[in-house]
Formats: C-alpha cells, structure tokens, sequence
C-alpha cells in the first residue's frame, strides 16, 4: 500500500484523541490527517472540504470527528472508516473552530459570521447564538454540556447556554481579539487567547479576571489546558508553547522549536502538540521536539519578477529562495537561504538584488552576481510579511506581523518606523514613488511624495493589495469583501464579489484593463472593470499564494506539494506549470 503523503503545506490545526493514539491535523492544502502517534505515520486521509481546514476536534470515543473549513461548513467524519457522516451548514463565512460536547452528541461551530451555532449529529442546527459585534474565532464546551464559551474579535469572550442561547457571562478586558478559548476540566476557570500578547484567566462563575500571563513576546494564538487540569499551555508567534501549572500560573516548561507556524494547540501524553510550516504536527514534550511527516515542505508563499520580466524568484517553505527562468520555464538555481520559511521578495529596481524576508526574522539582500548575502537585518524581533524595494533602490519597506510598517536602508543599516496598522500587515505594493499597504484592520494606507492617506476599505482583514501603473487606483482583496477598487482618497470605485471564497492576492494587468485575484480555494478570477464581465476558474488544487501579471501572461504561486508556479493565458488559461520540488 502506498504511504499517505504529509501535508503539502502549513499545517493550521491539531487534534488528539483522549488516549493519545491518533492524532488529527488539517492545513492549507484542505485535507485532513489522521496519525498514528507512535510511528509517525499518516494512518487516513479525509477529504471533502474545498477551502482551508481551520480546526479538527475528537469526540471522546476516538472514532466521531468533527472538522472546520474556509468553505462556510463544518463535517462530521467516522475516523475508522474514513466515511463523511455529515455537512453542517448554515454559516454565511468561513467556520474557524468546531467543537463536540462531552457527550458526544452535539457540535458547536464559531464562524467569522459573527455567530456560534449549534448542530446534532445528523446536521441539524439546534441553536444559532450571536453575542458578538465582529468575528466568532474559538468556541469550547463546559464539561457539563450545558454552557458554551466563544472568542471573538471584538476582544470579548461570552459564556452562553447551550440549549437557549441565554447570556451567562461576558468576559472583557483584552485589548485585541481574543483568538481561542479553553475551559478547565472542572469548568470553573476560562482561559482565553488573545492578539494583545497576553493570556487571560477568568472565573466563570463571577466573570472576573482571576489571572493576566503576559510572557509572550508578540500575539497569542491558543491555549489548551491538560485534561487532569493542573497545567495550562499558550502558544504565540514567538515560537514557544509556554506551561503554567494551575496553582499560581508559573510557567514550568517552555518549549520552543525553530520555524513553528504555532496557531494551533493541545494535549497528548508524549507532550503538546502544535503546527508547523512542514508535512505534519510537531510534539512538544521531555523528550524535545519530534516532528510528524516531512520537516519542510515545497509550498510557494509568493514570488517576485525581475525588472526585465525574464526571471522570478519563488518564496518557499523549505527555507529556500529559487530563481526560474521565465523564457524556458524552468528552476535555475537556489538564489539563498533562511532558516524559516521564505514569505516574501523583491528584485530591486537595476536588478542586481534580490531581498527575502522570512519566518526566521531576518530580511536578506542577495547579490544576483555573486549569489551571497550582501545585508542582513535581524533587529526586528518579527516574521516579515511584505516588502518591497523604494523607486531609487536605496530602500527597503518591510510589513511585519506585529504590524508595523518599517524603512530599512541596506547600505547604512537605518531603520525608520513609519507606520503601524492595528495587527499584522498582509501586503505592500509599489508603483513609482507611491507605496500601499493593508493589513489586519482592514485599513489602506498610502504614502509618497506629498502623500500620506490612510482609509478603512470594510470591515474584513485585508489580505492582498496592488497599485495601478500611476498608482491612482488601490485594488484590494479581503476575506469578506471580494476585490474592491478604490481611488487614493478612498473612494469605492468598483467591485467583485462574484466568488464566494476569501480572496488571498490581487494585481492590475499592465494596461489596468484587467484585475486578477486568487482565492483560497485554488480559484482565479480574472474581471474587467470596466465592462464588468469576469471570469473564475479553479486552477489548482491548493491554494492560491499570489498571483503577478508578466505582459500579458499572469503568473500563479500555489501551497501544493511541488512548489508550482502556473503560467495562465487569460484567453487559453493555464498553459505550462513550473515544480521547484524534485
């Protein structure tokens, strides 16, 4: 029998069964895995879900599993034979966490919607619960099964009833989103997970905030406590699963592993498990780090084109930086290096650069001739995002994850801090001297000669932004929202919302008569704005990284297992495919 591959790209979530047997994990590349924990093997693959697995959860049998997608449903599985028992519908925006009551007969879903809502086994909804003024992001049950817990973006965390809906509690404090929530075995402490760096503890019977654990460096993005309750466990951007025992919330262990994409946790006996940019989960544990499945990955997050339009380098997972040479589509060698997954580059305007940020923390300057490192910056403390190159070549702008917008100058090691969205910044984009960036908080914001304007484009994340040739239209590309065209005061041109998936990556043909954006779902849509016809078509099997139009060819990066980036004809569609994978 052949042996089920690892994931093909970043892992999202995590999952054990109560005996710590199997685990369970989904990623990006929209399946579920299921693992056996001693061998390190993938046991089962499930699949059905057309969009990003956010959340895997185990009923207490070990055989029910319940799954979380991007494409707007929840699903039930029987493990043992691999057979989906149920699609749980309803929700009008990606489900991001899902839940099985103690008993095992009742599923509670969070969604962006804005609401929790509650299923049976067969898929019925029992309940639909919406306490929040912005995203569901986490939601756990009391071990009684009769109260619910959910975390949401308005920083709050409610306790609610299960049966009626009925308000308990409403935890507030935080001064960010609150992420995900846990409730201690005894169901009298609530733990709770949020961007602002910190962990919150509250008492569930009175509401009030029993304890703050802020060792954290940056954003907080789950915690788990242990099932016997006397440890409870925080994973953050910073790379580490930190431990309090119960008693006091000291920390007793500290974990940490290089190259962690940690934003998903929970507990086995051989320690705490976690994701990662690689094939599969990663335990955490006295026995140090012990990774499932490959250790990296091919998956492309992104890639940049040369000046001259004959080259591309690709953002790898692995750590690696490959230069393609566009005219005979082919790899012409590893350009450099990172300790982490490669996010983003750059050509620098002559061509002579190339500048890689990475999951690693550093930003690199790499000389085309010589193929060596010629500046390191390595003071940031952050993942860098996005950059970009300044007109002249002297600059660099970085996004980073903590959401500042830095200038970093190569020759002179000066780095300015110019601007900071509220959380991470998600895009840059470049035309002439004018500079855009998006983020989190759903806000754009432009800078250049005699220009500094910031607008807020809705209320979704900003996933991906892109300047027209003279800069004077901003395309805009969200979770929610679609592609949106906006003027540079702000003003809502136009828009696109003919795909119902979160859109990832936006950019302008050369002439700014076609718009492009890649979605999710592997889906590109291509739209005229200006006679308003549009074209999707599913292109990939995973999902779309970034999408750059070369002439009149558009250019494709996807999260699948060989690295491919896809040449796509707008007329023809996808007319060739280049691996960096062996």
């Amino acid at each position: 029998m052949k042996a089920i591959e690892g994931h093909r790209s970043p892992v999202s979530c995590v999952t054990a069964t109560r005996d710590g047997r199997l685990l369970a994990s989904g990623g990006y590349d929209r399946r579920i895995l299921l693992w056996d924990a001693a061998s390190g093997a993938v046991v089962r693959e499930l699949r059905g879900h057309t969009s990003l697995v956010n959340a895997v959860d185990w009923a207490d049998d070990g055989r029910l599993l319940a799954s979380a997608s991007s494409d707007h449903t929840a699903r039930l599985w029987d493990a043992r034979t691999g057979g989906e028992l149920a699609v749980l519908s309803g929700h009008t925006d990606d489900v991001n966490d899902v839940k099985i009551s103690p008993d095992g007969h009742r599923i509670a879903t969070a969604s962006f919607d804005g609401s929790v809502r509650v299923f049976t086994r067969a898929g019925a909804c029992t309940l639909v619960s919406a306490h929040h003024r912005s995203d569901v992001n986490g939601v756990a049950w009391f071990p009684d099964g009769r109260r619910l817990a959910a975390a949401s973006d308005d920083g709050t965390v409610s306790i609610f009833d299960a049966d009626t809906g009925r308000l308990r509690r409403l935890l507030a404090g935080h001064t960010d989103w609150v992420d995900h929530v846990a409730v201690h075995p005894d169901g009298l402490l609530v733990a709770s997970a949020s961007l602002d760096g910190s962990v919150g503890v509250w008492s569930a019977a009175s509401g009030a905030r029993v304890a703050t654990l802020s060792d954290a460096t940056c954003v907080v993005k789950d915690v788990a406590f242990s099932p016997d309750g006397s440890r409870l466990a925080a994973t953050s951007y910073d790379g580490r699963v930190r431990v309090y025992e119960t008693n006091g919330f000291g920390v007793v262990e500290d974990h940490f592993a290089e190259n962690l994409w940690n934003r998903t946790l929970a507990w086995t006996e051989q320690g705490w498990i976690t994701g990662s940019f690689g094939g599969g989960p990663v335990i955490l544990g006295a026995d140090g780090v012990r990774r499932l499945g490959p250790a990296t990955t091919s998956g492309l997050n992104g890639f940049a084109l040369s000046p001259s339009g004959m080259q591309a380098v690709v953002c790898c997972d692995d750590g690696k930086l490959y230069e393609l040479d566009l005219v005979r589509r082919d790899v012409m060698r590893v350009l450099g290096s990172h300790a982490g997954a490669v996010l983003c580059a750059a050509y620098s305007p002559d061509g002579r650069f190339v500048a890689s940020g990475s999951w690693d923390r550093t930003v690199r300057v790499w000389d085309r001739a010589t193929g060596q490192c010629s500046a390191l910056w390595s003071g940031l403390g952050e993942p860098i995002n996005a950059l970009c190159w300044s007109a002249d070549g002297a600059q660099l702008w970085l996004g980073m994850f903590n959401g500042e917008v830095a200038i970093w100058e190569p020759g002179s090691d000066a780095l300015t801090i110019v601007d900071a969205h509220e959380g991470s910044v998600k895009s840059l984009s470049r035309a002439g001297d004018r500079v855009a960036s998006v983020g989190r908080d759903g806000c754009v914001r432009l800078a250049g000669p005699n220009l500094d304007a910031r607008f807020r484009a809705g209320e979704s994340i900003l996933n991906g932004v892109a300047l027209s040739e003279k800069g004077e239209t901003v395309a805009t590309v969200s979770r929610r929202n679609g592609v949106e065209l906006w003027s540079a005061a702000g003003t809502r041109l136009s828009s696109f919302r003919g795909h119902r998936c979160s859109a990832k990556t936006v950019a302008f043909s050369p002439d700014d008569e076609l718009v492009a954006a890649g979605y999710y779902d592997g889906a590109l849509a291509l739209w005229s704005p200006e006679t308003g016809v549009a074209r999707v078509e599913h292109i990939a099997d995973a999902s779309i990284s970034q999408v750059a139009f070369s002439g009149r060819e558009l250019l494709v990066s996807t999260w699948d297992a060989r690295g491919t980036l896809s040449f796509v004809d707008p007329r023809e569609g996808v007319v060739a495919r280049v691996s960096v994978a062996a």
